[in-house]
């Protein structure tokens, strides 16, 4: 584990301190409780935390900076950081991918931001779930973070990343999504628990075991129980069934998981996950209604319903904590739904002709070295699109596309 000494829990929480994780716990309707600690034994919300983490961590970011209309590449050295390594345990990857994983289980996730004494950021450190609580100053009513073994932490030296808006009342700490849905979790649990229970008596079917005599209530007890550990479980399929003192077995009516509706049940789970994460059903491994035609489809509303929120909040925390006021981060979603090799080559060279983008550009994208002259934008006559502005139209400027 990175970073021990920041992860100790401290025993005793302040009764001041507002923390989403009080409920962490809470049971639900099904009668089971699923805390986040152990919310990936669901292999659906698994997979979509899986999913969401590591297309946000594999893409490519950088930071732009505003000069007049347009937008050019910062050259601010904490790009380094968020693209090599924030701490001197994590690379980038592991590190982006950390933080969006926990605030996707927990709701919040948190880490400090080392600065040296010129207030430049040394190091991105991330705090273990579970360490960090948050309490609003009864005079001032700042947002103040509390760690374990650190104390009190100003905001500034905190990078947090919330799963949504909804929280508590500090409106600081978002809930875990594993909270807000521990009924369908808790659910799912259940039908996990009650389809594990039916293949492990799966050699035994329901009976009914009749003795001509009375048998005392320890009698009985002890006649199911040796009955039971004869013959349930698979390694017991077919053995011979031995009764004695005149008993008699009769095999009542099956409980099926398909008269249960056990597998329809699952499903429901499953596109339950799915709602809770905004990721389509067919991402994590239900593909029952999807088609060859609509996996570009379903790929973009990925992309727009999901990734992009998370992609907007990372952009805003960091510019908030990390960046100057004209700065911001930029995440190239772009990159989760290329297509295959000729569709991505034939894109690219609409843009080249269009002139929307140079050669070289569209090379990068392919992961190829520039070539000399392929810097200049280049447009078929016929192609571009021109824009006519009058002088006397409302005194208005011409937009500026950049330089020929």
């Amino acid at each position: 584990m990175p970073f021990p000494w920041l992860f100790n829990r401290r025993p005793t929480p302040q009764p001041e301190e507002r923390s989403a994780f009080a409920n962490l716990v809470a049971p639900s309707y099904g009668g089971e409780r699923v805390p986040p600690s152990q919310a990936d034994r669901n292999t659906a919300v698994s997979r979509c935390v899986q999913l969401i983490s590591n297309d946000l961590a594999k893409v490519p970011i950088r930071i732009m900076r505003a000069e007049g209309n347009a937008k050019v590449e910062s050259s601010n050295p904490l790009i380094s950081l968020l693209r090599k390594s924030p701490n001197v345990d994590q690379s980038a990857f592991e590190f982006r991918r950390w933080m969006t994983a926990t605030f996707l289980i927990y709701g919040n996730s948190y880490a400090f931001i080392q600065r040296n004494g010129r207030d430049e950021v040394l190091q991105i450190i991330p705090f273990q779930p579970g360490t960090v609580s948050v309490q609003l100053s009864p005079t001032s009513g700042n947002v103040i973070y509390n760690h374990a073994t650190m104390g009190q932490l100003a905001p500034e030296e905190i990078l947090h990343f919330r799963f949504s808006a909804l929280g508590d009342d500090s409106m600081v700490e978002a809930y875990s999504p594993i909270v807000r849905a521990r009924d369908a979790l808790g659910l799912a649990r259940s039908q996990e628990k009650a389809g594990a229970s039916t293949y492990k008596n799966a050699a035994t079917p329901r009976m009914s075991l009749s003795h001509p005599g009375v048998l005392s209530d320890r009698s009985a007890q002890r006649l199911a129980e040796q009955f039971s550990q004869a013959h349930s479980g698979p390694d017991s399929a077919g053995k011979a069934i031995v009764l004695e003192e005149g008993m008699t077995a009769q095999v009542l009516s099956p409980l099926s998981l398909e008269s249960a509706q056990w597998l329809a049940a699952r499903e429901f789970s499953l596109q339950e996950v799915s709602r809770i994460y905004a990721v389509p059903t067919p991402m994590i491994g239900e593909n029952s209604k999807s088609t060859y035609s609509n996996v570009t489809q379903m790929v973009k509303g990925y992309i727009d319903q999901c990734l992009s929120h998370h992609a907007s909040m990372w952009a805003a925390e960091v510019q908030y904590k990390l960046l100057s006021p004209d700065e911001t981060l930029e995440h190239d979603l772009s990159f989760v739904q290329r297509g295959t090799f000729s569709d991505e080559v034939a894109s690219l060279n609409t843009a080249v002709v269009s002139g929307i983008m140079t050669p070289n550009e569209c090379r990068a994208r392919l992961g190829l070295n520039p070539i000399p002259g392929g810097d200049n934008l280049h447009t078929m006559p016929g192609s571009e699109i021109l824009l006519e502005v009058e002088e006397d139209d409302d005194d208005r400027d011409a937009i500026d596309f950049g330089d020929d």
